[in-house]
């Protein structure tokens, strides 16, 4: 699950869980935030990015030895380098966000259409949150990643997701 902060990535991601008996890899971004604080700085980003692979190396191992066919992301690493991007005029995490990216099974991507409330250490600005969007979408199209937009209310949004996730061929 992809988006700029407040499009509903944590929200969808948690009734997809449940709804397609998954495991769900929380973002580790929100978490590190949470714990540090504050938000990270530059020379920061590597290990936001680390600490996401990790968490979604360990929830695929307990997907396998427990027989769940799905683990759903919120946030895979490719936001952190959209964020560096945003933050730090870095690209250094791109190449490597990209090439992880093409590893999922699918890429959605919760549409920012809904209000921007202020939260914590990650969230910014509506206009921050338009242009991370826009980079998002950007470096999706231009890497030729295939990718779903998923706009509407919230039982909308899972039932679109759901029906995505469903018509993807089995394993």
């Amino acid at each position: 699950m992809l988006g700029a902060e407040c499009t509903g990535k944590t929200q969808l991601c948690a009734a997809l869980g449940v709804g397609l008996s998954a495991l769900v890899v929380p973002e580790f971004l929100r978490s590190w935030c949470d714990e540090k604080q504050r938000a990270p700085e530059q020379r920061e980003q590597a290990l936001i990015i680390e600490g996401q692979l990790d968490a979604e190396r360990a929830a695929c191992e307990d997907a396998w030895r427990a027989g769940v066919n799905w683990v759903v992301v919120d946030s895979s690493p490719l936001m952190t380098a959209i964020y560096s991007l945003e933050y730090f005029d870095d690209e250094t995490p791109c190449a490597q966000a990209l090439a992880h990216q093409q590893r999922y099974s699918l890429s959605l991507v919760a549409d920012a259409a809904i209000p921007w409330l202020a939260e914590g250490w990650q969230r910014d600005s509506a206009q921050r949150r338009a242009s991370a969007q826009s980079r998002l979408l950007q470096i999706l199209k231009a890497g030729g990643l295939p990718f779903d937009v998923i706009a509407g209310e919230p039982a909308r949004r899972l039932q679109l997701a759901t029906q995505i996730v469903n018509a993807l061929p089995a394993a």
